[in-house]
């Protein structure tokens, strides 16, 4: 035979009743052919039918190609998919002095030109390099999680890098400008939902009440106002509080004053101490219970620390 027509592999619906599906290319013997059951959607292989149980080939005698025939004809909403493989072997042998046969040698012919074929097909459905780039190293990266491939900076290999959601973003908005479609109808939602992604970390930070521990160190509490939002303190001794160091205008402390399992410590206030009228009239005494627990409220107004909230005698969890 001669090869004159090109090589496309077959795939063909399936509708629950057909088991006969023609292919037009050329090959020697139904080994040569691979079938397989596709999803239409996934383009998943389903099944693999296997031949001569499954499946039978009828070869064409005058003209090229043939009929896959299955036993049972595959379900309805597939695609029977009916490629070539033949295998990349030279079988022919022209002894030294023997025969010239001329269907030995055109077969002989024709298989290489039949694998080649084969392998224009699958290379035409790889990536390529334009063939008028001058870059010829594209090497493959190690693969790494979360990562996309791109230029490297000198644009003359590929590496990984970071998805740039930004400028994703920004290629969105341009391809919808073109087709005249309202970027803010569609983009800006998504624009802001990632500006409030990346805000969110901060967000979190920034509301989150940071809890310490304050000791009575002789007789003085000092509580470091950068640090804490609520300080914890077992109150085991008479004690003075300090002013708070190192706060913002704006700056809220509560402190939780517990007594020891002795009681009766009381608390006097440094100078500097604006209280609220309310409290100012009977001052801050402590409860005297053992583990009785006690809450001031101090916040920071410029630069003067105010207490203007203190609640006691909370009950003991039981």
């Amino acid at each position: 035979m001669s090869v004159t027509e090109m090589y496309e592999p077959v795939l063909l619906e399936t509708d629950g009743a057909e088991t006969d599906f023609d292919f037009d290319f050329s090959v020697f013997d139904d080994t040569d052919l691979v079938v397989a059951l596709i999803d239409p959607d996934t383009l998943e292989v389903l099944d693999e039918p296997e031949l001569g149980v499954d499946y039978t080939v009828m070869l064409n005698t005058s003209t090229v190609g043939g009929t896959v025939v299955f036993g049972t004809a595959p379900a309805d909403g597939q695609l029977v998919s009916i490629r070539r493989d033949i295998p990349t072997t030279q079988g022919t042998d022209i002894p030294s002095g023997g025969l010239f046969r001329e269907s030995q040698i055109e077969n002989a012919l024709d298989k290489m030109v039949l694998l080649i074929q084969q392998l224009e097909e699958r290379v035409d459905r790889t990536l390529l390099q334009n063939p008028y780039q001058t870059t010829t190293e594209l090497a493959l990266p190690v693969a790494e999680a979360d990562t996309v491939l791109g230029w490297n900076t000198a644009g003359d290999a590929l590496e990984n890098k970071a998805p740039n959601t930004e400028a994703y973003l920004t290629k969105a908005s341009q391809a919808l400008a073109e087709a005249g479609t309202d970027d803010a109808n569609y983009m800006t939602p998504l624009k802001t939902k990632q500006a409030i992604d990346a805000q969110v970390p901060d967000l979190i930070a920034a509301y989150k009440v940071r809890v310490g521990t304050g000791t009575i160190v002789t007789g003085e509490l000092d509580i470091d106002a950068s640090l804490y939002d609520v300080v914890n303190v077992t109150v085991d001794d008479d004690f003075e509080l300090q002013l708070p160091t190192n706060g913002d205008d704006g700056d809220r402390i509560e402190i939780r004053l517990t007594q020891d399992d002795s009681g009766n410590h009381v608390i006097t206030l440094a100078s500097g101490f604006q209280l609220a009228s309310e409290l100012a009239e009977d001052g801050i005494v402590l409860s005297t219970a053992a583990s009785a627990l006690d809450k001031l409220g101090l916040s920071r107004v410029g630069s003067v620390w105010m207490i203007d909230a203190f609640t006691t005698d909370y009950a003991e969890e039981a």
